[in-house]
């Protein structure tokens, strides 16, 4: 039999919950659109100058940028134009004056430094600071790469009587090499890593520390039993001074060659080798052919598998 009791409870529960269900959906109220919120504020952007940009250009690393702009605000008075990078929350701020709360012209002046897409949008705040709107316009520059960047390239030590360890390295196309393929490829080859025994403490003179060291090919260091090189080509590649304790961030702040070129500008640049690395150390360099770039030593690892070897990660101005 049916439970009339359940089912007049069951009944009065359905109604309630229709009922509720009407309310709700009559009561909804919403929100308003983002894309219609902001529509008192007109930005124009000006093709004044060769270096303008109106909506998307290609440029080059170290080129003038200029965006040029008029922005027009329909209800509220502006205080303050803004230039706002994409992914950055600290845009550039220009103050406008009393004549010019309505309808504000100006130009951004800047540089291309960073390789990449990079956007902005300009906008004007009030007088308590709020955002006023855009326009939902954005200029997009696109800085043509001018570096190159290899990660991750493993030098072995060559140890006597193995000569397949990839112990030399190009720094141009990235290549490593082993001594095996060294004579065909030297030409190529900007430098070779290898370890040499040093006392360290003059007290102890018979205590040996290995020290891991890299080397321009004509630097005429003193490699293990049975690595000849004298027939090869002999690139010299110049060296800095080793900065040690660097963090990899460090290197991937070198964001164009303008700025790999800036930080190379304050060392000197002035030694063959061999130039003693550890894990964290930054070394600038230049090639016989005048290119300038960096090496981060991420790790030197000691492997009972592999042997041992250097992780280096290298950009160089193209």
């Amino acid at each position: 039999m049916i439970n009339l009791v359940k089912m007049k409870n069951f009944n009065k529960l359905l109604t309630i919950g229709m009922v509720g269900a009407m309310l709700t959906t009559s009561c909804k109220k919403e929100g308003e659109n983002i894309f219609n919120m902001f529509t008192d504020v007109e930005v124009t952007f000006h093709d004044s100058s060769p270096y303008s940009v109106t909506d998307y250009k290609v440029v080059n690393d170290g080129d003038s940028i200029h965006i040029d702009f008029t922005m027009k605000s329909a209800k509220e008075d502006m205080y303050v134009a803004c230039l706002l990078e994409a992914g950055t929350s600290s845009p550039i701020k220009v103050p406008i004056d009393d004549e010019h709360r309505r309808e504000f012209s100006y130009t951004f002046k800047l540089k291309a430094n960073r390789v990449g897409k990079m956007s902005y949008r300009v906008y004007p705040l009030d007088s308590r600071g709020i955002y006023l709107g855009d326009d939902y316009k954005k200029i997009t520059i696109d800085v043509k790469p001018n570096f190159s960047y290899y990660t991750e390239r493993h030098l072995f030590l060559p140890p006597d009587g193995d000569k397949s360890k990839k112990s030399y390295l190009s720094l141009t196309t990235g290549e490593t090499f082993s001594y095996n393929e060294g004579a065909d490829n030297s030409s190529k080859i900007d430098l070779g890593f290898y370890v040499d025994s040093v006392a360290v403490d003059p007290e102890e003179p018979d205590v040996l520390t290995p020290v891991y060291r890299i080397y321009s090919l004509d630097a005429g260091v003193d490699l293990p039993t049975g690595y000849d090189i004298s027939s090869w080509t002999l690139r010299k590649t110049l060296f800095s001074a080793p900065q040690q304790g660097m963090d990899s961030d460090f290197m991937e702040d070198f964001v164009a060659g303008s700025v790999i070129e800036e930080e190379a500008g304050n060392v000197e640049i002035d030694q063959s080798g061999p130039v003693d690395i550890r894990g964290g150390d930054l070394v600038f360099f230049k090639t016989e052919d005048g290119r300038t770039g960096a090496i981060y030593v991420s790790t030197i690892t000691e492997s009972h598998n592999l042997g041992t070897y250097g992780n280096l990660y290298i950009k160089i101005v193209d």
